[in-house]
């Protein structure tokens, strides 16, 4: 019962990602497009998930670029999130967590979250929730393994656009 609650939540999660990307995403564009992953410290979950995008993005030759932002950010990204990303080969890493603001939500073309925006802000039409991809501990692997198949997924719906 437990196993077919999570499909049916990763199913869901994959037909909401299909119908988000349908409303603005072309592969051809020649404008860079921005995607936020947002979490609330801007410091692991968003850090990792926008690495693991901009690296496959480049290499699929799309032109979008992922940047990670916190609601309420750290000074510094997490230690074991900087080693592991260098470790794994994503180069592309933010430095400093940043918080995000209303501005950036209405440019994104796209927005991930892996937790609740605050109330002020503006509710992005095009994004998806993934707080639901588990983080323990500073689990750094773990969380890894976990988020490749969403950026995977992601990207390969972006692809599929005219």
């Amino acid at each position: 019962m437990l196993l077919l609650n999570h499909v049916k939540k990763y199913l869901l999660l994959c037909c909401m990602t299909l119908l988000a990307i349908c409303n603005g995403f072309s592969q051809d564009s020649t404008t860079s497009k921005t995607i936020l992953f947002i979490c609330e410290h801007g410091s692991f979950r968003s850090v990792v998930a926008a690495a693991a995008f901009n690296k496959m993005a480049k290499e699929q030759g799309l032109n979008i670029r992922a940047i990670a932002r916190g609601t309420v950010p750290n000074k510094e990204v997490n230690p074991i999130v900087l080693s592991g990303l260098k470790q794994d080969g994503f180069s592309e890493i933010t430095p400093v967590p940043q918080k995000i603001s209303n501005e950036e939500l209405g440019k994104a073309s796209y927005v991930v979250t892996f937790c609740a925006l605050p109330g002020d802000f503006h509710r992005p039409v095009s994004s998806e929730d993934w707080s639901t991809i588990p983080l323990v501990d500073g689990d750094y692997s773990g969380f890894r393994d976990s988020v490749l198949p969403r950026v995977r997924l992601l990207i390969g719906n972006l692809k599929k656009r005219p």
